[in-house]
């Protein structure tokens, strides 16, 4: 719980390209290392091995979700997570720091559920929050889908530009036009990426305040 009164927890499970969940302990310890590396001071507790290779993060807030599930998902790749998120206010029926783990770590399963039934198409994230929030989880796998398309160009172009880098800086920074900066920029799809994440963000935070879904 952070001192806002909210609970908060995200789960995360590797899986393979074909789906199946990996239950075994190099999954977990694969987990546990890059969130070593990536989470920074953005967890309130360190993480918790969870069920059947699930390893659970308690962050410092909504506001941390995010960025939580990129950094592990660009992290673990070419590997593959589902990612489970539960969080609460004081006050909301999830009141117990214990009670939204579990649930983190179950709707895991969920997502994973989801994946395997549609071919691989679907969810990659369950957000329970009490309820299941599915506006949000296809936002936040839409944002997934589209950095696990990425080039490596493009993964570069979009961190420095996420580093506050207008595009000329970028493209003095690489030694190339600003033209072929805006094409990566376009490409890989950023201008979505960008308005997804902002609404993901703010729905995650309207949620655990107990103000609904605002997307």
């Amino acid at each position: 719980m952070d001192g806002s009164g909210i609970h908060t927890a995200l789960a995360i499970r590797l899986h393979e390209s074909g789906g199946t969940p990996r239950s075994d302990a190099q999954a977990s310890a694969t987990l546990l290392e890059c969130v070593g590396l990536v989470a920074g001071a953005r967890l309130v507790s360190p993480p918790e091995e969870g069920n059947d290779g699930a390893v659970v993060l308690r962050p410092d807030g909504p506001e941390s979700l995010l960025e939580l599930i990129e950094r592990t998902a660009d992290g673990l790749r070419p590997a593959r997570a589902t990612y489970g998120v539960a969080l609460a206010g004081a006050n909301a029926p999830v009141a117990s720091l214990d009670r939204v783990v579990v649930g983190a770590d179950a709707v895991t399963t969920a997502a994973l559920t989801a994946l395997l039934a549609t071919g691989l198409r679907s969810t990659r994230v369950a957000i329970l929050a009490p309820a299941r929030q599915p506006l949000l989880e296809a936002l936040t796998s839409l944002i997934l889908e589209f950095t696990d398309r990425m080039t490596d160009r493009q993964r570069q172009v979009i961190a420095l530009v996420r580093d506050s880098r207008t595009q000329q800086q970028v493209a003095k920074h690489l030694g190339v036009s600003r033209q072929a900066v805006n094409q990566s920029l376009t490409s890989a799809g950023w201008h979505h990426i960008r308005h997804a994440e902002t609404a993901v963000r703010d729905g995650l935070v309207a949620l655990a305040l107990g103000r609904g879904q605002r997307v």
